[in-house]
């Protein structure tokens, strides 16, 4: 799996844009580089852009990987906002099932499938869970 970091837009303060094979090893990769980035702070409005990202061949075993990856995530995100664009069935429905198996209350995230509806939602009064 390819991604890309960058930071500054409106209404999200970073965008993570994935393509290729989705694998938990380069998801953890993507977020070990996110969290020691130095304009990395919480709270945070994050696009994590799945549009180009291939998850139909995600085992179980793999996609509650993912799930343990969001839970260890939760509380070094805190308050933040976390929109995930997943247009693509199978992409959808992998993230839907991690953020459900995760482990994570205070986690602000929500799925999506057409983009101007996660930015619609980032707009929103910042940084409150629901």
């Amino acid at each position: 799996m390819d991604y890309l970091i960058a930071f500054g837009s409106d209404p999200q303060d970073v965008t993570l844009t994935t393509s290729g094979i989705a694998t938990t090893a380069d998801f953890h990769r993507m977020t070990d580089e996110l969290l020691t980035d130095r304009r990395f702070r919480v709270p945070m409005n994050v696009l994590l852009d799945h549009t180009d990202l291939a998850a139909a061949r995600m085992t179980g075993d793999e996609v509650n990987e993912a799930a343990e990856s969001v839970t260890q995530l939760g509380p070094q995100l805190g308050s933040s906002r976390v929109a995930i664009l997943a247009p693509h069935a199978a992409t959808f429905g992998v993230s839907r099932a991690a953020l459900a198996l995760a482990e994570t209350p205070r986690l602000n995230a929500k799925v999506f499938g057409i983009r101007e509806n996660a930015l619609r939602w980032l707009q929103r009064k910042p940084y409150l869970v629901e």
